[in-house]
């Protein structure tokens, strides 16, 4: 009877593991990870983040992209829209007095949109979107600072009642792509808000 609660309980942690799939690169882990900033001030002439102002965000997908968690695919355009929405909304308002004006070029590495089902069954359940952002100047096209992968979520809703508090698609979409925005904001600028 022992072994069978150990084979079960090792298969749940397996089933809670692998529900997301991330195709490459990972997610800051500790918290001065995800709000320190890209790079430090620079001495050598290279742009201080401090001097960086977004002028206009390019989003694509990763060529492997995965789409996990709903058992339907959510429309790969609208997707990109509303990440780049919220990176407009966001990322220019950060430093409009910024004096190198640059473009952000955001690669989605990975979208999980969770269902209910998923979620009663770990007792948890958030929407997430991984994207690698590179930061380019708009005048030479050199890259400013080091690429950074970040993830944004829809907020995770604790218990199986959490469950019922999942939105549709579009919205948890909405939900990843605006904590997106926020957070890469925050890695940036070294803004946590």
């Amino acid at each position: 009877m022992i072994n069978r609660r150990v084979f079960l309980g090792a298969s749940l942690a397996g089933l809670v593991a692998g529900c997301q799939t991330t195709t490459e690169g990972s997610a800051p882990t500790s918290q001065t990870a995800a709000t320190s900033p890209a790079t430090t001030p620079a001495t050598d002439g290279t742009v201080a983040m401090a001097d960086v102002r977004i002028v206009d965000v390019d989003v694509k997908f990763v060529d492997h992209i995965t789409q996990s968690g709903r058992t339907f695919d959510h429309p790969n355009d609208a997707i990109l829209a509303e990440v780049k929405a919220a990176m407009l909304r966001t990322l220019p308002a950060a430093n409009p007095g910024g004096t190198v004006p640059v473009m952000a070029e955001v690669t989605v590495l990975n979208v999980f949109i969770t269902n209910g089902a998923a979620a009663i069954l770990t007792g948890s359940g958030a929407s997430s979107i991984t994207a690698k952002t590179i930061l380019r100047r708009a005048d030479t096209g050199a890259q400013v600072g080091r690429g950074m992968d970040v993830t944004g979520s829809s907020g995770a809703r604790p218990t199986i009642l959490g469950a019922a508090a999942i939105k549709a698609p579009a919205m948890e979409v909405q939900l990843a792509a605006a904590d997106l925005a926020k957070k890469t904001k925050g890695r940036i600028y070294g803004k946590s808000s």
